[in-house]
């Protein structure tokens, strides 16, 4: 798992870096705070939501992204194009997962200590949630695997998209809140990602408590 937090990190850095180079490179100069949200405020919604669709899929984290997404458009719009575009990544990390490149797929897996996931019928949307709402699992990392165990895409995308949206939601209130410097709508979005972090953690305990009590039974 620490070898997964780390590729993401490095690969995260890396758009930093090169995003930084090319700056400097074309302005001669490091830019400030004010022309970053200048330059920030200027992207095209479209190419910024389609990056998000697909850069994730190669291990970059979301959650910049998200606060990104909150900050520089209207809130609505941050809302519907960020539940849009990785809802995109993970129907298109299925596919890669699932069918198309399955079998690179899983040797990177190995590779990175995780076994191949064999699911039964009745197992997939338990093993979907527990996975969506486990702690310090890269998200990209969650739709491989949930790819090569070949859950079926209606169930996958039925657990999958609710719970990204209800995460992703308060990172974008937040990232929208930190931008206006409004400390009451700052306050009200760490409330609602600490609340969120609290709903999934009592979930993720009953489940597991569910699940060691069929297995005694």
């Amino acid at each position: 798992m620490k070898k997964i937090k780390v590729i993401a990190l490095i690969a995260f850095l890396l758009l930093g870096v090169i995003a930084a180079f090319l700056y400097v490179k074309e302005t001669g100069s490091f830019p400030s705070m004010e022309e970053v949200q200048v330059y920030l405020e200027s992207l095209n919604p479209f190419l910024f939501f389609a990056s998000m669709a697909i850069l994730p899929a190669f291990g970059v984290p979301v959650s910049p992204f998200l606060v990104v997404a909150g900050a520089v458009y209207p809130l609505g719009l941050a809302i519907v194009g960020s539940v849009g575009a990785l809802s995109l990544n993970m129907f298109l990390t299925w596919l890669v997962s699932g069918y198309w490149l399955r079998p690179f797929c899983e040797r990177g897996l190995r590779r990175l200590g995780f076994d191949v996931p064999t699911l039964k019928t009745g197992e997939f949307v338990k093993v979907a949630i527990m996975l969506r709402l486990a702690p310090g699992i890269p998200f990209a990392l969650q739709n491989y695997l949930l790819g090569v165990a070949r859950m079926p895409l209606v169930w996958y995308l039925a657990v999958s998209v609710p719970i990204a949206a209800a995460i992703d939601i308060g990172i974008i209130v937040f990232g929208d809140a930190l931008l206006s410097g409004d400390w009451v709508m700052i306050m009200g979005a760490i409330c609602l990602i600490i609340l969120m972090s609290f709903l999934v953690h009592s979930v993720r305990e009953r489940m597991k408590k569910k699940s060691e009590g069929l297995e005694l039974g």
